[in-house]
């Protein structure tokens, strides 16, 4: 029987892969790296997310409404047949400035403070800064005869909103003080100043200054009268403010009340650590070059290797 014989490719090599078809992938990637390094600046955006201790960006917003210049008799205390100015602890506006006072020796660190004062209107006494000489000294200065008689609440807490605003990284905070009810025309102007800070992440502490026996001066014929304050302190509306914006009401029935509220406060604000995301842009260039380089690296070391082995 014939023997058929077919063509065979087993002794056929081919032609070897040449340098450039064994380093075309580093190639490729160096050509785009440098195309990529060459369109800089380029970049990408990502979020920070940071924990700071005793920073923050905080808005003291004080009430110089007349009734400010009411005594809180100690509720703890008897009350006196006869009230006398003698006899009578310091007035709502002297204790809220001591207090105030206490709170920037002691606790405000690194922080920005500020100052809104408001009666009627409201009044950006002190902006928001490191040092607080400007702040006490100005703070000192003020009285609620400086300013129209009223209680615009919610007009104060969106001055302190747009201040607030302008600081772009770090925790922020508002420190309300307040002795009355809100007397401007719009009477949800309180809550919706509040929904305002909460969508800015501004959170608003309240506290509300007045006890159950507060005389008030009064000038009479027979010289200065001391009198029951007629306005009550509206609590639901101060403990609405704290609650829409994540933060707390404290009731400072008299000075020692307050005093024992504010250092309360300030433990919590500047030994709890602030959480805080903000949005950056990282520049891709360096990664690029990186690249780049290891990429030059990677094609020498081919041609070395197809050179000699």
């Amino acid at each position: 029987m014939a023997k058929l014989t077919l063509p065979s490719l087993k002794n056929v090599n081919g032609d070897k892969p040449s340098w450039f078809h064994r380093a075309r992938i580093p190639v490729w990637l160096l050509v785009a790296a440098a195309i990529c390094a060459l369109l800089s600046p380029l970049k990408v955006p990502m979020t920070v997310h940071t924990e700071e201790f005793g920073k923050l960006n905080l808005m003291f917003v004080m009430d110089f409404s007349g009734s400010m210049e009411a005594s809180d008799w100690p509720e703890d205390k008897p009350l006196p047949a006869v009230v006398t100015s003698d006899i009578l602890p310091p007035s709502r506006t002297a204790v809220a400035k001591a207090n105030i006072k206490s709170f920037l020796a002691n606790y405000h660190g690194d922080s920005q403070i500020g100052l809104v004062a408001f009666a009627r209107r409201p009044y950006l006494v002190c902006p928001l800064m490191k040092g607080t000489a400007i702040l006490e000294e100005r703070m000192e200065q003020i009285t609620t005869d400086d300013l129209e008689d009223g209680t615009a609440i919610g007009d104060a807490i969106q001055l302190a909103i747009h201040s607030l605003k302008s600081v772009d990284f770090g925790p922020k905070a508002v420190i309300l003080l307040s002795d009355g009810v809100d007397h401007s025309q719009n009477d949800k102007a309180p809550s919706i100043a509040a929904e305002a800070a909460s969508k800015a992440d501004i959170v608003i502490h309240t506290f509300g200054i007045g006890g159950r026996h507060a005389y008030h001066p009064v000038n009479t014929d027979g010289g200065t009268e001391w009198r029951p304050v007629g306005e009550e302190l509206n609590e639901p509306q101060l403990t609405e403010i704290a609650r829409l914006t994540g933060g707390r009401y404290f009731k400072a029935g008299d000075a020692d009340a307050l005093a024992k509220a504010i250092e309360s406060l300030a433990a919590q604000v500047i030994s709890e650590p602030h959480k805080t995301s903000r949005r950056v842009t990282m520049p891709l260039t360096p990664l690029l070059t990186a690249a780049a380089l290891l990429g030059v690296a990677s094609l020498l070391s081919r041609l070395l290797l197809h050179a000699f082995f």
